[in-house]
């Protein structure tokens, strides 16, 4: 069961990631909260202005350490199917997100200031796909060093991690399809 994972020793693999999925969702509450005017910072400009800066800074330092976190796993020969799963964790967990920003995308766009708010929702989606996107090309170069998935599967699911919607699929995919290799060469020693 992949939840024992979680509760083996490693669990530090797991921190960079949970806290960038975090971040990101408490972050993005703050920018629709603002672009809503719920908030009563929107009332004073110097307060306004800060925080989404702070955000976005954080968000790329964040994403930073997710990239070399997961660089990190590749090099210190970490096993495919947990790369994978720590990829497919992120991608899995921001879908609520993506259908939100849709909604948002769709609903604004047809408003005097729609069609930059969209730009925008959409940039920062890209943006957050990112280290999700290196967790899986780190976890499918580990799986071709192990023979456990062909070079051209390899390029072809690298590639639409970097799409939107075939990023989670190709994510699943090669996940199940590590996981079933590596159980049926556990099957095989015993």
């Amino acid at each position: 069961m992949d939840i024992k994972l979680f509760l083996k020793n490693n669990k530090q693999k797991y921190i960079l990631p949970v806290i960038y999925i975090i971040f990101i969702y408490l972050f993005s509450i703050r920018i629709m909260y603002e672009f809503a005017g719920y908030s009563e910072i929107v009332s004073n400009p110097r307060w306004y202005i800060f925080p989404l800066r702070y955000g976005l800074i954080l968000t790329g330092f964040l994403m930073l350490f997710n990239i070399i976190n997961a660089i990190y796993i590749l090099k210190i020969n970490k096993p495919s199917k947990e790369i994978l799963f720590i990829a497919m964790m992120i991608k899995i967990s921001f879908i609520l997100l993506y259908i939100v920003y849709f909604i948002i995308e769709v609903i604004m766009f047809y408003t005097i200031i729609g069609i930059p708010i969209t730009v925008t929702f959409f940039i920062f989606g890209y943006i957050v796909l990112i280290p999700s996107s290196f967790y899986t090309i780190c976890g499918l170069i580990r799986a071709i060093k192990n023979n456990e998935i062909s070079i051209l599967y390899g390029i072809c699911a690298s590639i639409l991690s970097f799409i939107l919607f075939f990023d989670v699929l190709s994510t699943i995919v090669s996940y199940i399809k590590v996981k079933k290799i590596n159980f049926n060469t556990t099957a095989l020693k015993k």
